[in-house]
C-alpha cells in the first residue's frame, strides 16, 4: 500500500494514512511494542512513525 495505512478491521475504513514516503513502499514492520511502524520505500528511503498520532519519528537512507 502506498501510504501505509492503518484500517478499522470491522469495516475495513482508513484509520491513519502514515505520509511521508515519496517512492512504491516495500515493506512494513510494527514494533513488538506495537507503539511504532517502519516503512521502507523501494529507493532505500525507511521512515519510522509514531502508531499513536502518525508522525514521522525517525527518517534515513539504506544504502547497499
Amino acid at each position: 500500500a502506498f501510504p501505509p495505512r492503518r484500517s478499522s478491521a470491522p469495516t475495513g475504513q482508513a484509520t491513519l494514512t502514515l505520509t511521508g514516503h515519496t517512492r512504491a513502499v516495500t515493506s512494513v514492520a510494527y514494533s513488538p511494542d506495537g507503539k511504532r511502524v517502519a516503512g521502507g520505500a523501494y529507493n532505500g528511503n525507511v521512515a519510522v512513525w509514531s502508531v499513536a498520532d502518525g508522525k514521522i519519528v525517525s527518517q534515513f537512507v539504506v544504502k547497499p
